[in-house]
Formats: C-alpha cells, structure tokens, sequence
C-alpha cells in the first residue's frame, strides 16, 4: 500500500477519465464503472463528486450480481493514497444551520451540487444521496428506505417536542467561565423517547460504517501536533456527521452514534458481531475524543486555574446522552463491551464513564444533590474535596481517596440479581483500568493517601459490605449468586492489590 497523501488539494480526473466512467454508469453497467474506477484511484488524481458518490451508494446497496466487496475495496484504495480532507466535501453531511436556511430558500449542499440528470442511474445515486440531507452520511447505513423515513420522522417529531419543552422550562445552566458546562434539562426525555422506533444497520451498512470510521480517525490522526506524547484529537470531518447547536455553543446531540453503538452490543452471536463491536467501540472513542481537550494538560508548579471548556462536544452532554442510553442495558452488553472498551479507549475516560455508571446504577445519577454532598462533606474533613483528577475536560478518572471510600461501596439502588452483577462487574472493569496503568499508581499513591487508607479500615469494610449478594437472591436465584459471588471475589483480589 502506498503512502497516503496529505495534500488536500488534488484535482479531480481528467475529463476524458470522467467520461470513460460515466459513459459505463450511463449504461448501467455498474461492475465495468467500479474496475474501471478503482483502476484510475491514483495519488495523483481524485474522483470527482458524483464518482465517489456512486461508490458509496454502490456500498450501500450493492447492484445485483456485484461483488458486495468490490466498492469497500474502492474506498480503502481511495483513503490509502488520500488524506480524507481532499474528498471531505464528497461525502454527504449533517446539515449545518447555515445549510439548512439555504436549503429553504432552495440551494442544494454542495455535495449534491453535481449532474445528475444525465442518465437514469446517475439519478438512482443522486436520489440515493438525498437521503442524507436529514440525517447526514448515517441515512446509508440502514436496511431500506422506509427505516431512514421513519428516522426521519421521529427525529423531526422529537426536535418539535424538545422545543415545546424548552420553551416551557429551559436550559439549566452554569457559567461557562467557572465550568465549561451546560446541561439541558430535556436531554434524557428526548433520549428515552427517540427509542420508540428500532431501525436496522444493513451487513452492508457495517462494512461502510467500518471504513467511514477509519476515514475519521486517519483525519484525526492528521489533525495531531507532532512531536507531543498522548495528544489526544478529534476529527472535524466526523463532527460534520452530528447536529449543529444554535450560535457557537459546542455540538450536544450524538443520539444517533450512541445508538449504533448500543445496537452493536445487542447483535446475536456471529462471526461479524466482535467485527462490528470493535468498530463500535472505535466510534464510541471517537465521540469522547471530540469532548476532551485536544491534549493532555502539562503539570505546572503551582498549577494554573482551569481554563473554559474548548472542545467540539460538549463534554456534560455527551455523558448524559451515554450513561442514559448505556445505563438500562443487560449485564451482557458489559461483558460484550469490557475488552474492547479497555483496548480501544484512553483509560482516563473510560474510568470517568465506569465511575458514572456506578452512580448512576447508585441513584446518584439522578438526585445530584444531597446524598453527592453528604460524600463531599465526608471526604472534606479528610481533606480531599476532587471526585475525579484534574484536566481532560473533566473526563479523567476519579481519585484515589473517591474510588475508595465512595465509588467502590456504593450499592444499587434497586437489587434485582442483574443489577448488582452489572455493579459488581463494571467495580471490576474500573479497578482492571486502573491498575492496568503505572501512571495513574504513581500520580494518586502517594505515601500520604496509603498511609490515611491504611489507617481507615471502615471504607475497606464497607465495600465488602456492598459487594454481597442479598439473602433473597441467595435462596431464589442460585446461579446468579454464584456468578455475583465470582464476581466479587475478583473485586477483593484487585482491592488488595491497589491498597495492600
């Protein structure tokens, strides 16, 4: 494979190029197009719009007796000689507010700004890109065109009731000089109304969604400054897929990726499904990459005061929208999820999430108040006031001090068995991140913070407390006891590795 190239200005084809693959799309000779395309992909040249717009609605929906691989392979190629940003603009896109007032006064994005009227089949794409004009790249994954159109209409349905309520009560918020934060009150109503309608990812959908991830992160990858270790980035191409926010607030609403991602986890057992959980995962990383700040903060002595929010996404939101979606799932989904979450994420928001889930699970989530003052208060008069460790746009993982003497005893708030396990289990995935690495031993051990656990055993006693499984499901659901118990044991093994 080539180098790829980082130019983004690449002219197009030659014209008479672009009439030898026109010519055969005009005869609806679609395998003939797709050889003849993927023989002239070049690091010199780059397709013009309606070429790799036919590829990708070729990838789509497959024309009949086409090799369903044949126009994934042409993507790949594409993206192995170009940077992403030299064919961003092809690509169909979430509409931006600005683009949606010229779509009313009638002007097309510019990437359906191409001729389609010169044959039927250069129409079949146009039509087909069209789709995406609602919900952006996102409307050619689904099976069929009744599941987009039904997408459709409930997001239309769930913005005009999201208004309805926002004019009624509003947004809470703070200011962002002192938090960088905003909350909408509305989120998880809209959420929790918006899976009303369950759509369906085509096999084909996949595999496009596969490669438009890679396309993401290789624009990711290119946005990095050399020469800095950790940088964390975001992809401003994958940002045009997600929903603008009035004005110049951060982008808040990733419904749709969320739900993609969930869905992943719930696939019956195949030989595609660890396949399509990575990418998943991959795209869940991308989303929190958009809502951390583009590097790691540089420990200064003394430290300086933090800095407004200057993220993509907004950081609050995004977790709202994930712990909501996430929270109610079976304990399978975590099991299903543990290894690639921890191979794929940056463990400092992964920690961040495990945490939430925690307190989510807890009743924390929900009251944010009083029983979350009562744990400030407590570790206040030992002198540790920060639930989590400072920077990464709040997403970073939680203290020492915190995960011991609050995040780890903390109980469900309702004790059915699969709740405790999923606590128990995700207690489990916290502790593995944790201890998986060196740096956050170094940063939160230091010989003041082991010497005051050392000295409270209450806090070691109360997670042993929190972590066996109630009489009632000892003597009604015996193996999922066992199973909680097996659990737990794993829990008290990493406990004791941590604080010896």
């Amino acid at each position: 494979m080539s180098c790829p190239n980082t130019n983004k200005n690449v002219p197009v084809f030659p014209h008479t190029w672009k009439e030898i693959v026109n010519g055969s799309i005009e005869e609806d000779f679609s395998e003939i197009a797709l050889s003849t395309l993927r023989s002239l992909i070049r690091e010199d040249f780059i397709p013009p719009i309606e070429h790799i717009q036919f590829v990708l609605h070729c990838a789509s929906c497959p024309p009949a007796g086409i090799d369903p691989d044949l126009p994934i392979s042409i993507l790949n190629r594409l993206l192995s000689f170009h940077s992403p940003g030299a064919f961003a603009d092809c690509i169909p896109c979430y509409p931006s507010n600005c683009s949606m007032h010229k779509m009313r006064q009638g002007s097309l994005p510019q990437w359906l700004q191409w001729d389609y009227k010169r044959s039927g089949p250069h129409r079949a794409v146009y039509e087909s890109m069209k789709r995406c004009l609602t919900l952006g790249i996102w409307g050619l994954l689904y099976v069929n065109q009744e599941d987009y159109e039904e997408e459709t209409r409930e997001r239309e349905s769930r913005k005009e009731r999201s208004k309805a309520k926002e004019e009624q009560q509003g947004y809470v918020e703070e200011s962002p000089l002192k938090t960088g934060y905003r909350h909408n009150v509305n989120r998880d109503v809209d959420l929790e109304d918006s899976t009303a309608g369950e759509r369906t990812i085509s096999s084909q959908g996949w595999l496009l969604l596969e490669w438009l991830v890679a396309v993401w992160e290789r624009d990711a990858l290119e946005k990095s400054y050399s020469g800095q270790e950790g940088q964390l980035t975001f992809s401003p191409i994958f940002l045009q897929q997600l929903p603008r926010s009035p004005g110049m607030l951060q982008r808040d609403d990733a419904m749709v990726p969320l739900r993609i991602i969930r869905d992943a986890f719930q696939l019956p057992e195949n030989g595609d499904a660890a396949r399509r959980r990575e990418v998943a995962v991959r795209l869940l990383n991308l989303l929190l990459s958009a809502a951390i700040y583009l590097s790691e903060p540089i420990p200064q002595s003394p430290p300086k005061p933090l800095i407004p929010s200057i993220s993509s996404f907004h950081p609050s939101s995004l977790l709202s929208s994930l712990i909501h979606t996430f929270s109610p799932l079976p304990s399978l989904f975590f099991i299903y999820s543990a290894p690639f979450l921890a191979k794929h994420i940056s463990y400092r928001p992964l920690a961040h999430v495990y945490t939430l889930l925690i307190e989510e699970w807890a009743g924390l989530g929900k009251k944010k108040g009083e029983e979350r003052q009562k744990l400030k208060r407590k570790r206040k008069a030992s002198g540790e006031i920060n639930d989590f460790e400072q920077g990464w746009n709040g997403l970073n993982a939680p203290t020492l001090i915190y995960l011991c003497t609050g995040v780890l005893s903390l109980k469900p708030l309702h004790e059915s068995s699969d709740t405790i396990y999923k606590v128990n289990f995700i207690k489990l995935s916290l502790l593995t991140v944790l201890l998986s690495h060196p740096d956050y031993l170094s940063s939160q051990s230091t010989p003041d913070i082991i010497s005051r656990l050392k000295a409270e055993q209450e806090w070691r006693n109360d997670i042993i407390k929190s972590l066996k499984v109630p009489k009632e499901i000892e003597s009604g659901e015996p193996e999922a006891a066992k199973n909680i118990e097996r659990v737990s044991r794993m829990v008290g093994i990493l406990l004791r590795r941590l604080i010896p």
